[in-house]
């Protein structure tokens, strides 16, 4: 097989990412309603953070497997046994990305507690309560932390292409065979990435700031609740849609060279049986 690399056009990905939901937003707003209502009313009802965190997940896998299948396929989404198989293979791989980005800190934090002193002792044990840095001290080891998180986000974005193959049941692209066949796309993922969630960071920094400025009262609190989950929703369809088109570009060409190799390994056995019968 001709393992040579494939590399995306950086962009064209952005652009394709964005414009697909810009121009289809009947269609994601469509598809995108229920679970942003279940969301929503899962956030509202479950008192538990853990199990609503779960449920909410549960509900995004379908959300994200709908619209790389829709990208992909064309296909609306039908609930089916199948279906959930896609997405449970969808979910498990996006934990998997995720544990292994926060894995990366944890070892960061373990490395510290061991090896420094009272106040690098006190500053792990405050980053796990969630208190705030208070020395320059600890201050430096949040950034130092900051650093290995994004250098394990770096690097993991090249995974989230097997997010998309879930969704759409490609078996010949794991997470392992996502890494290997974006090698060399490490900086136009990541940096795709980011610029194609940029436009969400916007609406949440919106939703921030009206907020300062609206009363402090119940219904404002449901109001804003409700459209952060939207941005929550619209947030899954853009990533949803950069997966997508990362997969369609890598899953294309990867898929060629297989057909090549096998081809080629074809054509050679005709060739050798052909030259066996002559002698």
């Amino acid at each position: 097989m001709n393992n040579s690399k494939i590399i995306i056009p950086f962009g064209e990905l952005v652009n394709r990412s964005l414009s697909y939901v810009v121009y289809n937003y009947a269609i994601l707003f469509k598809m995108m309603i229920v679970p942003v209502l279940l969301m929503f009313a899962v956030q509202l009802l479950l008192p538990k953070l853990g199990l609503s965190m779960f449920i909410v997940m549960i509900i995004s896998s379908y959300l994200g497997v709908a619209c790389c299948r829709k990208i992909v396929l064309n296909e609306e989404p039908v609930l089916s046994a199948d279906y959930f198989r896609y997405m449970l293979v969808y979910l498990l791989r996006y934990l998997g990305i995720s544990l292994l980005i926060f894995s990366v800190g944890s070892i960061f934090l373990g490395i510290v507690y061991l090896f420094g002193d009272e106040v690098a002792k006190t500053t792990v044990i405050g980053i796990l309560q969630g208190k705030a840095p208070g020395l320059d001290a600890s201050i430096t080891i949040y950034f130092y932390l900051l650093i290995a998180l994004l250098v394990a986000a770096f690097y993991s974005v090249r995974l989230r292409l097997s997010l998309a193959s879930a969704a759409v049941n490609d078996q010949d692209i794991n997470m392992l065979q996502a890494f290997q066949i974006s090698k060399g796309n490490t900086w136009r993922l990541f940096g795709g990435f980011i610029l194609a969630n940029i436009p969400v960071l916007v609406i949440y920094f919106i939703l921030l700031k009206l907020a300062m400025y609206l009363p402090d009262n119940l219904l404002w609190g449901l109001v804003f609740a409700f459209l952060g989950t939207i941005a929550n929703g619209i947030d899954i369809c853009i990533k949803a849609s950069f997966d997508a088109h990362v997969y369609q570009y890598f899953a294309y060409f990867y898929h060629k060279q297989i057909e090549d190799a096998e081809a080629a390994a074809a054509k050679q056995l005709v060739e050798e049986e052909i030259k066996r019968r002559r002698d």
